[in-house]
């Protein structure tokens, strides 16, 4: 079944809840080593908003906002080319399909979930100048939940970005401000298991600060 993250029950409760501060942890390693790798890197911290917003997906899950902090690694000698680490949080009450369950349902309940899960990802990326200030990103990357969504899905996910902004200062301006859109899925988007799309799709409203690099 493809869907949004999620299946099984082994996040949930204290051991899920012990599990955010080793992910957070792993992501800020990475990060760092990555950084003490990359000479002459860029770096650049990039937050953003976000809401529910479907596009590609035939199964419309609502209701949910999401927010996302992240460091984004450029080494110089790759022009146009970066990895983002990032955490992100998930928020808010979907309603499922029917042959979708949440963790644990009895059968009499509402087929519903709520959310209040994390995650934690590396998106390889790109980006490029299409006129003045403004430029375009697009990446593709993986993701790991904290704890599940729904049964028989998955904690690792791919998650795959697209976006327009604004570079105040032009290209060497430290301020961009822009759009994002973002899709998670298990992977039966493109095949893997089914042929709907199924999967949490967002816009968001992007800050991102340059905040340093050579």
């Amino acid at each position: 079944m493809t869907a949004a993250p999620g299946g099984g029950r082994s996040g949930d409760g204290p051991a899920g809840a012990a599990a955010r501060p080793r992910f957070a942890a792993l992501l800020v390693f990475a990060a760092l080593a990555w950084t003490t790798t990359a000479p002459a890197a860029n770096l650049e911290i990039v937050g953003g908003l976000a809401t529910d917003f479907h596009l590609f997906s035939q199964r419309e899950y609502h209701g949910y906002r999401n927010g996302a902090l992240g460091l984004v690694v450029s080494p110089g000698r790759w022009r146009g080319f970066g990895v983002e680490f990032r955490a992100e949080h998930l928020w808010g009450t979907i309603g499922l399909g029917e042959d979708q369950f949440p963790p644990g349902w009895d059968g009499t309940g509402p087929r519903t979930v709520t959310l209040d899960h994390w995650l934690a990802g590396i998106l390889p990326l790109w980006r490029g100048t299409l006129w003045r200030g403004l430029e375009f990103e697009g990446g593709a990357g993986m993701t790991w939940l904290d704890r599940v969504i729904l049964e028989d899905g998955s904690r690792w996910n791919f998650l795959l970005m697209a976006g327009l902004r604004w570079r105040f200062g032009g290209s060497e301006g430290p301020v961009a401000v822009g759009l994002r859109f973002e899709h998670i899925s298990n992977g039966g988007d493109i095949g893997f298991t089914d042929a709907s799309v199924i999967g949490l799709e967002s816009v968001a409203l992007s800050v991102a600060w340059r905040v340093g690099g050579g």
